[in-house]
């Protein structure tokens, strides 16, 4: 008999209880529910360095095009209208002619603050107005950068 309760108790104790799983998938949420808003932040600041390198992109094009061309080159910040996302375009400096350098659209979760409107480089790819261009997040307004145009 006490072979039997044994081997019963044994028997009884090899599955897992409907409480049991649901303490686990309780506990899951509760760990997930701290771990989520975390992959949020990291997304920011990931989407902020590709803005930033591409910002940089810019302006170093604009000065290689003004230099090689021997002509000035503008490089302006502008908003698509009814768009919520900006965009560096390229413009010889007194006309409305492209240089041959695609413009950059910023993606819309990324707000560029500049001193200014444009930033013009002349003919030996020298900026004329230096100043910054600032990069902050939507989403997180803590993850932000600031390129310098000198």
């Amino acid at each position: 008999m006490n072979t039997y309760s044994r081997l019963n108790s044994l028997h009884r104790s090899k599955g897992v209880t409907l409480v049991e799983i649901l303490l686990v998938i309780a506990l899951l949420v509760i760990v997930l529910s701290f771990a989520i808003p975390s992959m949020g932040g990291a997304t920011a600041k990931a989407d902020m360095l590709a803005a930033v390198e591409n910002v940089e992109y810019s302006i170093t094009s604009a000065r290689n095009s003004a230099r090689m061309n021997e002509k000035d080159v503008a490089l302006k910040i502008s908003r698509q209208s009814g768009d919520a996302s900006q965009v560096l375009k390229f413009i010889r400096s007194g006309s409305a002619d492209g240089v041959g350098i695609p413009d950059y659209r910023l993606p819309e979760d990324i707000e560029l603050v500049a001193d200014h409107a444009s930033f013009e480089f002349d003919e030996r790819g020298l900026v004329r107005n230096p100043g910054t261009i600032t990069l902050v997040s939507r989403v997180d307004e803590s993850v932000s950068e600031t390129v310098e145009v000198r």
